[in-house]
């Protein structure tokens, strides 16, 4: 799983191998490339798409809610 293997190694880069390895720990890990599947799927139907995010910059008028 090259591909997989690659995204996941960025995001250790970005936020830290720690971080990602322990939250693969505590929520589990499925991967799909080339015909090969890896861990167990979860149910994704209560899931929300980056398209159905909004995301804005704080402002001082709307400052970040803290979570």
């Amino acid at each position: 799983m090259p591909q997989v293997s690659a995204w996941a190694n960025e995001l250790r880069e970005v936020f830290g191998a720690e971080e990602i390895n322990a939250a693969i720990k505590a929520h589990g890990y499925y991967a799909a490339e080339n015909g090969v599947e890896l861990g167990r799927r979860v149910d994704l139907t209560n899931s929300v798409t980056l398209t159905q995010m909004v995301v804005r910059k704080p402002t001082p008028e709307a400052p970040p809610s803290g979570r």
